[in-house]
């Protein structure tokens, strides 16, 4: 029996970077918490986007964000991983370095970027539905950042480099793995999206078979493995595809709403 459907939110449930829940999908999670369902939006997103996507039923659901880093459960931190200080630095020195791309730091109180107006704080901000402002460093800030995101409209993995992905490939207390093409997401290796449905779970007293999970991209990869039902909707990323049991219609199809409703009879 399910008694919890978690799912991705860009190249998922919706068009990447958009801000408009598919069409019936609120009154399908406010129906699925009748059934005693319980709902987990999981993005790498900022809890601000997700809680501006999510507004009509944000009190009916749980928000793993920053890639599983920040859990927030009825506005309340159920879990919360910080990347330290001085690995933190490094990345956001190295992701400075790198022309013709962006980045922005998340932490517990809010996004930020140090280039004012450019093309990814306009989008995360206009889009995305982010609270992010730009500053002058966001070494400054007074805030423990869960995240740091490398934004490049072409190959944000390749922007960065083979010898960046092979150092914080888990080492160093960091992984860094892609939300779709245009993002890197950096966070604490013992987070994740997995660990905060694994932790999500222990709360309350759901087992792993008991779990439907739906992802696309490599940070969706932990979390569909955890999950006794989970879907790769198609195009996933590979290791998405090699840790999920089966395959959903994309976003365009409204594959995750068709799925749920198929699987349990609604």
């Amino acid at each position: 029996m399910i008694k919890l459907i978690c799912s991705d939110i860009d190249g998922t449930l919706i068009e990447d970077g958009t801000c408009t829940l598919p069409d019936g999908f609120a009154d399908l999670i406010k129906e699925l918490k009748k059934k005693g369902i319980m709902f987990v939006a999981a993005s790498g997103r900022p809890y601000s986007s997700m809680r501006n996507l999510f507004k009509e039923v944000q009190d009916d659901i749980i928000f793993v964000c920053e890639s599983g880093c920040l859990v927030i459960d009825k506005g309340e931190i159920l879990m919360k991983k910080a990347i330290e200080r001085p690995v933190m630095e490094e990345i956001v020195e190295k992701f400075r370095s790198l022309e013709g791309s962006d980045f922005f730091a998340s932490g517990v109180k809010g996004a930020y970027c140090e280039k004012e107006n450019s093309p990814m704080h306009k989008w995360v901000r206009d889009e995305y539905k982010t609270d992010i402002v730009s500053v002058d460093d966001v070494l400054k800030v007074d805030d423990e950042i869960i995240e740091v995101e490398l934004y490049n409209d072409k190959d944000a993995a390749g922007a960065a480099g083979e010898e960046f992905l092979a150092k914080y490939n888990g080492k160093n207390g960091v992984k860094a793995v892609g939300a779709g093409f245009m993002w890197l997401v950096c966070i604490r290796s013992d987070g994740g999206k997995g660990a905060a449905i694994e932790k999500i779970c222990q709360k309350y007293g759901i087992l792993p078979e008991e779990v439907m999970a739906f992802g696309d991209g490599q940070n969706d990869a932990d979390m569909v493995k955890f999950a006794g039902e989970s879907y790769a909707v198609e195009g996933a990323h590979e290791d998405v595809v090699k840790n999920a049991k089966y395959t959903a219609p994309t976003w365009r199809e409204n594959g995750v709403a068709k799925v749920i409703k198929e699987r349990l009879n609604m």
